[in-house]
């Protein structure tokens, strides 16, 4: 999340969940959550000052990430499809020329 710049999925108020308030209450979000992280720097981030935690959500970031990357993504997947077919017609003419090799 920090390369991101984001906390949560729509936002560090994701990390604000409150349960059976004799049991449990989660004050804390994610380091990764601050923009300056240091170890334990997103405990009780309710008194601190907001500006020093990612507040966009990741999902519209995640979603930004695939798309300029979708490019790339397809060039990949059609390399390695490619690739297999090489070795499919590899295999194929290895089988042909290995008639009476017992292996």
């Amino acid at each position: 999340m920090e390369k991101m710049e984001c906390c949560g999925v729509n936002g560090k108020d994701d990390f604000a969940t409150k349960t059976d308030d004799q049991k449990w209450v989660q004050e804390n979000i994610p380091d990764s959550c601050c923009k300056n992280v240091v170890d334990q720097c997103g405990w009780k981030y309710k008194t601190k000052d907001s500006t020093l935690y990612y507040s966009d959500g990741c999902v519209n970031k995640v979603i930004d990430f695939f798309k300029e990357n979708f490019k790339l993504a397809g060039i990949c997947g059609l390399v390695f499809i490619l690739i297999e077919i090489i070795q499919i017609i590899l295999a194929i003419v290895l089988r042909r020329n290995a008639d009476g090799v017992l292996a």
